[in-house]
């Protein structure tokens, strides 16, 4: 392995911590865009996109356990929340990674950057009346997002919290609140993810040290600085004001969104 691929490896796994520890979620929109290069410097050339989303998800797993075990002392997770959510990610979780095979990068890349430019949008609204209140709050509204978003999220290497935490604050869930119940419940929508992607690589060409689509050595070359990182970023999240959490939440979505849109553009069609 190259000191290049090792230097953004570790590089990774430091963006990956501060977008976990912070946010709550698994980094994918951080992560699958850095890790496909990665790849691609590393010579890997067989299923670089699948294998850096089960990268990415088996690295969320362990970021998110971490992040829950951080402020195991401080937060008490909302029992009927962490149930829709979970509701929600067993019914689309399945069906999602399988098809994630069948994608292409190049549709993953245009489709996704698409997605996370609209969600500023509805994140930075500070207006919400009663009735959106109580149609966003309501049980089965909160189970078809969660079910949405998590048809969506695994396609991109993410649980699918990003995704649904803009409708959660619509909801009035505080962002602070939001970001914690999806790291808690995003640990486990994750780790079964990863389970999945093990089985659905399994008989694939992949290099040397993969099991399925998920790469070791990127594994153990991210998570590290990513634990590390997500824990002290996690008690910063504490300390910033809502506000503050949704201005940095926007312009984030907004950089990456348009890095992967222009992306997109500027290469071929990739499989």
């Amino acid at each position: 392995m190259c000191s290049v691929g090792i230097i953004l490896l570790l590089f990774t796994g430091v963006l990956s911590g501060i977008f976990s520890g912070i946010f709550g979620v698994s980094s994918g929109i951080v992560t699958v865009p850095l890790l496909i290069t990665c790849f691609h410097i590393l010579g890997i050339i067989h299923h670089p996109v699948q294998l850096a989303i089960g990268t990415t998800i088996a690295v969320g797993t362990l970021a998110l356990a971490s992040n829950s075990f951080a402020q195991r002392k401080t937060f008490r997770p909302n029992k009927p929340l962490t149930a829709y959510i979970l509701i929600g990610s067993a019914c689309s979780t399945i069906l999602i990674a399988m098809a994630t095979r069948y994608l292409t990068g190049h549709t993953i890349k245009i489709v996704f950057s698409i997605l996370v430019l609209i969600l500023p949008f509805i994140t930075m609204q500070e207006r919400i009346s009663k009735r959106q209140q109580d149609f966003f709050g309501h049980p089965v509204t909160l189970t078809l997002t969660f079910c949405i978003a998590n048809f969506v999220g695994p396609a991109f290497g993410i649980g699918g919290g990003i995704l649904a935490t803009p409708f959660l604050k619509r909801s009035g869930i505080p962002l602070k609140e939001a970001f914690a119940n999806m790291s808690f419940s995003g640990t486990f929508v994750l780790a079964v993810l990863s389970i999945l992607y093990v089985i659905l690589g399994w008989n694939e060409t992949l290099p040397a040290y993969s099991a399925g689509y998920i790469y070791l050595p990127a594994v153990l070359l991210v998570g590290i600085p990513t634990i590390i990182c997500a824990k002290y970023c996690t008690q910063l999240r504490s300390q910033l004001s809502e506000k503050t959490l949704k201005i940095i939440f926007c312009v984030l979505l907004t950089v990456i969104g348009l890095y992967m849109l222009m992306h997109a553009i500027s290469l071929p069609h990739v499989h």
